[in-house]
């Protein structure tokens, strides 16, 4: 569900309410005098919702904590909230009716259900209520509804406050957390990021975000250490439309149209989503999603209660801190009060440029900034367009060092595009990096968008040097042909690719025997298919050697393509057989010298025997790989008396008159005898009888 507001969003959600539903929400809502059909009730109340008049009428029947609900949602920009977090925000200003007041605004029909989780028509919201979870279900609120509420008043303290004139506090530029979400997104760029079903990140998977140096450095203005910030900065890009959750993994989808705009909207942008992040909090960094999770309902109350501060006073951080303290309802008796609510403003809120800092010696002031009353109050936008565009230099080493005075948000998306960010600081750093740039590439940028990007906002000329590695780059890349989908078909023989590739089911040869198709659905009538091949799971033993070790028969029906290109290093081909499915292949002493030469070694060799056949490199093999070194061999003379059984060759290896004669066994019925000892035995062997004949 977007959190943009349209007749389209309402439309959908109305049409997923049983009939009873709607003319219920209906009766509320419009107040009918007579029953219409039930299309046109659903198309009414579509335009009732666009009705300014129609909806002051009924926020006028509603209960005040609803109508505080509705302004709270007004003031924070956010559209999609959770129910707890309402909860929360309602119970800090007095209202202890639970959720009473949120079930007041669906059946009144002015805010929505999320209905991700409902797979039939919605009889009641209790069952909406029981399936998502009571408190973690989320609702939607329509703009056209919360502009009608900005002067309802919220009953908040009045915090007086110190004065301060126009006297100019401490306003940070707001680079801050912009740049650390695009590093983020570029960090897991072209990865596919696994998630467990809960939507909790694995171990190594949070490591990455968790141990980057870039993501976790100190801020130019460091007035707080807050815990993970990388962790915070991906979870601003998820929520800005930079990434997309399918099941259970994380997909890069490149930035959004939000980093088309000014800093300005961004900002604006990002502190409305900085109201849906659940996974993370100042005290203990990345804290899974529970229902516990009080950032949201917190981070509101500090903006309500300063919005409520006059334009020329401040207030002091301890003083929101014993309000939130007292009335928060996660708040109350917690010890960590003082570190969550710091760590929100000046690791947050203040990098963000929503609030503005004064350093006092009593006690430190705070109020909204310029940026913030634009925010919250809808005052006079503040003018953040830089009076320059040149802001970096580009090193001959193709470094970049960015300054962050004159910044633009297009820029800062474009250079993580095609730049590797180095360090983020007042200065900060990035690389042209080939395969960066290709990414860049792939992305839709050319090579001469790039180097007018880097000329436009650069101090200095682009160094030759730079210019022609991009340039070398990108028409390497540029030769690089791309297929969103094709299907590889391998054929028993060359000749079979041939006749496929004049035939046109062929599109491209890319070995002389594998092609490639292009179509969509391929027509598998004119092939006959011996297998096919997942290659997301492990590679399938599908070669059996011949007891030389040399010899091996390659089974195509549990083979695939990637052996055929390691067939080519590793062996020769044997003449074909006949024998479609069994395809044969020798290692030799040629092809075993130029893999020695490539950078295989004997491990190496053997792990691919093991993955391939299921067995170890056999010892011819590895004698023919690697032979050993200086290794001279003797030819020795011996006798062999072959025995009839191999009962009585165990006999003559045990009779003491006869065992000493017997220099080795060599098999269960042969028997190795010194040319000097062979009289001895004949007349040992002729006392029991037996008579020894030499052959020559």
């Amino acid at each position: 569900m977007s959190s943009e507001t349209n007749a389209s969003d309402v439309e959908a959600i109305l049409t997923r309410y049983s009939e009873s539903l709607l003319r219920k929400v209906a009766d509320k809502l419009l107040k009918p005098r007579s029953t219409w059909p039930i299309e046109d009730v659903r198309q009414k109340c579509v335009e009732g919702l666009q009705n300014p008049i129609l909806i002051d009428r009924r926020l006028k029947d509603l209960p005040e904590d609803c109508r505080k609900l509705l302004k709270m949602v007004k003031v924070s920009n956010q559209s999609l909230w959770r129910i707890d977090h309402l909860i929360q925000c309602l119970a800090s200003l007095g209202h202890i009716d639970g959720i009473q007041p949120v079930l007041n605004l669906l059946e009144s029909g002015l805010i929505f259900p999320d209905l991700t989780l409902v797979t039939n028509k919605l009889k009641a919201f209790e069952d909406w209520l029981g399936l998502s979870g009571m408190l973690l279900s989320i609702v939607w609120v329509p703009n056209s509804v919360t502009e009608r509420c900005a002067d309802f008043p919220l009953g908040l303290p009045n915090l007086e406050g110190i004065s301060v004139g126009k006297t100019p506090g401490v306003v940070v530029d707001g680079w801050e957390w912009p740049l650390r979400i695009a590093a983020a997104w570029q960090k897991l760029d072209g990865t596919t990021l696994k998630v467990a079903q809960s939507g909790t990140y694995y171990k190594r998977e949070l490591t990455k975000l968790q141990t980057d140096s870039v993501l976790n450095s100190a801020f130019a203005v460091p007035l707080v250490t807050i815990p993970e910030p990388g962790v915070l900065a991906f979870s601003w890009a998820r929520l800005l439309g930079m990434f997309r959750t399918d099941k259970t993994e994380i997909i890069s989808l490149g930035f959004s149209e939000i980093w088309k705009q000014d800093l300005g909207n961004l900002l604006k942008r990002c502190l409305a989503e900085m109201l849906r992040i659940v996974d993370w909090n100042p005290v203990d960094g990345y804290a899974p999603e529970t229902v516990e999770a009080a950032t949201p309902s917190i981070s509101l109350l500090i903006l309500l209660l300063l919005a409520e501060v006059k334009p020329d006073r401040a207030v002091s951080v301890d003083e929101l801190q014993r309000f939130i303290e007292e009335k928060h309802p996660r708040c109350q008796g917690s010890t960590q009060v003082h570190a969550y609510i710091r760590g929100l403003i000046y690791g947050v809120f203040v990098q963000l440029r929503i609030v503005e800092l004064f350093n006092r010696p009593e006690a430190d002031l705070i109020r909204l900034s310029d940026m913030g009353r634009w925010i919250l109050l809808g005052e006079k936008k503040p003018d953040l367009s830089p009076p320059f565009t040149q802001t970096l230099t580009v090193q001959p080493s193709g470094e970049i060092i960015l300054f962050r005075q004159h910044l633009q948000v297009s820029l800062v998306a474009d250079l993580s595009s095609f730049a590797v960010w180095k360090t983020i600081g007042s200065a900060c750093t990035l690389e042209v990096d080939p395969d960066r740039l290709y990414r860049g590439l792939e992305s839709g940028l050319t090579f001469t968008q790039i180097v007018q990007t880097l000329e436009k906002f650069g101090m200095y000329t682009l160094p030759g040097t730079v210019r022609d590695s991009i340039g070398r780059w990108a028409n390497k890349w540029e030769r690089v042909t791309v297929f969103a989908s094709a299907t590889l078909i391998e054929f028993v023989k060359p000749e079979d690719l041939e006749d496929a590739f004049r035939r046109g089911l062929v599109a491209q040869k890319l070995t002389d025997r594998i092609g490639l198709s292009e179509k969509a659905e391929l027509d598998y009538k004119h092939f006959r298919l011996l297998a096919n091949r997942d290659y997301e799971m492990p590679p399938q033993p599908c070669v059996e050697f011949d007891e030389d070790g040399l010899t091996f028969d390659v089974i195509s029906t549990r083979a695939d393509l990637l052996l055929e290109a390691e067939l080519k290093q590793l062996s020769e081909a044997l003449p074909f057989n006949g024998n479609f499915e069994r395809r044969r292949y020798r290692f030799t002493l040629e092809r075993f010298r130029k893999m020695a030469d490539a950078g295989w070694n004997l491990e190496i060799l053997d792990r691919w025997c093991r993955e391939r056949s299921g067995q170890s490199v056999s010892a011819s093999a590895s004698l023919l790989f690697a032979p050993p070194l200086n290794l001279s061999l003797s030819a020795i003379e011996k006798l062999v008396i072959a025995l009839p059984s191999d009962h009585i060759a165990d006999a003559l290896m045990q009779w003491p008159t006869t065992h000493h004669l017997i220099e080795a066994r060599l098999g269960p019925r042969m028997l190795s005898v010194s040319a000097e000892k062979i009289g001895a035995l004949k007349t040992e062997l002729q006392k029991i009888g037996i008579e020894l004949k030499r052959e020559l």
